[in-house]
């Protein structure tokens, strides 16, 4: 079988018996032969390739903006060869990929491709199979096979909700990050345990769906996401929870068990979680006695002086986690002005109210002045001559 090539194109040869494939120019002289199981790169537009039954070629990592199908090698051609080659096509007429496993890079950078719908059942690999397809809106094909997502749709800033079966996919590091228009997101994710960075700067993503009772890698999962409001998915399994949900700063509502998690360093910086969610955070972590765990955690500053609150902070200190508390947003509405940690010394003022003076105190205060340091409540109220409430 003869097929045509594409200038600059890598392919790769599969299926090969001590064959040779042999790249000839326009005019049928042979320029070189390609040995069995090799990578080759075409450097003509003009060349052309002599396929010997049974062998597949496939060519993949292709920059431009658009898809040609050139034809494929072997007696089932079950891939063909697939090029993002020119501006003047948005669309593929016909798809054959069923058999495909790996698609690593494969429309990488095809920036005018617009909708998505080809038979995938059997792709395992898709690293960067999508990379910056910038104008994909529509993707419609079966996953469930997929094993290795990392940085599959990562930048195809068009995309704006997903919903293919994810249940096979072990690795979804970047695999939507910078997605800016997804909105919402539900599928199977019940296998992965990577998910580092994988919805990173999805700034208008505030649905999402999904089983994530395998995960124990959650680092800046959903870092910047910052329309997500609520989030109740499975995270039994997660240990590394670093910067996971770190400047979602529309974060109100959490009701997740943490009981497996080792770091929780810059876990919920500038979220404003409402009480209940605070308190199932504080009270889900586990006891440790030895080792660094730490946690950073915002709460809004309504609960500020919440007993209870301060209650489960102090529970936390005591299963040895160092803590990070931000009180954030304004009290009583939710406009941003963040609070941070000073420290384990008590830092106190006195206020007054009504009339009455009062104890202003906290590990954790904002950038105001007025404060003194104490070594413990008892000792500020004395100084200050507060009585105990």
């Amino acid at each position: 079988m003869i097929i045509p090539t594409v200038k600059g194109a890598p392919y790769e040869v599969s299926n090969m018996t001590g064959a040779e494939i042999e790249v000839q120019s326009a005019a049928g002289a042979v320029l070189r032969k390609v040995p069995a199981m090799s990578q080759f790169t075409v450097y003509a537009v003009d060349e052309a390739l002599v396929v010997p039954d049974g062998v597949e070629v496939t060519a993949h990592r292709f920059s431009g903006a658009a898809l040609a199908v050139l034809g494929g090698g072997g007696t089932s051609e079950p891939e063909g060869i697939y090029v993002c080659y020119n501006a003047d096509k948005t669309d593929v007429l016909s798809y054959n990929l069923a058999g495909l496993t790996n698609g690593s890079s494969m429309f990488n950078k095809c920036t005018a491709l617009t909708s998505f719908e080809a038979d995938l059942s059997s792709l395992t690999k898709g690293d960067s199979m999508f990379y910056k397809c910038t104008s994909l809106t529509s993707f419609d094909s079966d996953l469930s096979s997929l094993t290795n997502g990392s940085s599959m749709f990562d930048e195809c800033t068009a995309l704006t909700s997903f919903d293919s079966d994810l249940s096979s996919l072990t690795n979804g590091n970047y695999m939507f990050s910078n997605c800016t228009a997804l909105t919402s997101f539900d599928s199977d994710l019940s296998s992965l345990t990577n998910g580092s960075s994988m919805f990173n700067r999805c700034t208008a993503l505030t649905s999402f769906e999904a089983d994530l009772s395998s995960l124990t890698n959650g680092s800046s999962m959903f870092n910047i996401c910052t329309a997500l409001t609520s989030f109740d998915s499975d995270l039994s399994s997660l240990t590394n929870g670093y910067y996971m949900f770190y400047n979602c700063t529309a974060l109100t509502s959490f009701d997740s068990d943490l009981s497996s998690l080792t770091n929780g360093g810059g876990m919920f910086h500038l979220s404003k979680l409402n009480k209940a969610s605070a308190l199932r955070v504080l009270s889900s972590i586990p006891a440790y006695t030895s080792g660094t765990h730490s946690l950073t955690i915002g709460i809004h500053v309504d609960f500020k002086t919440d007993e209870e609150v301060l209650a489960a902070i102090s529970a936390a200190e005591s299963k040895k986690w160092t803590m990070t508390v931000q009180w954030n947003g304004t009290a009583g509405t939710s406009a941003a002005s963040t609070y941070s940690m000073r420290g384990e010394l008590i830092y106190a003022r006195v206020v007054e109210e009504n009339g009455e003076r009062m104890l202003d105190w906290g590990h954790y205060v904002t950038d105001e002045t007025g404060y003194e340091t104490f070594r413990s409540i008892e000792a500020a109220r004395e100084y200050f001559g507060i009585e105990e409430e």
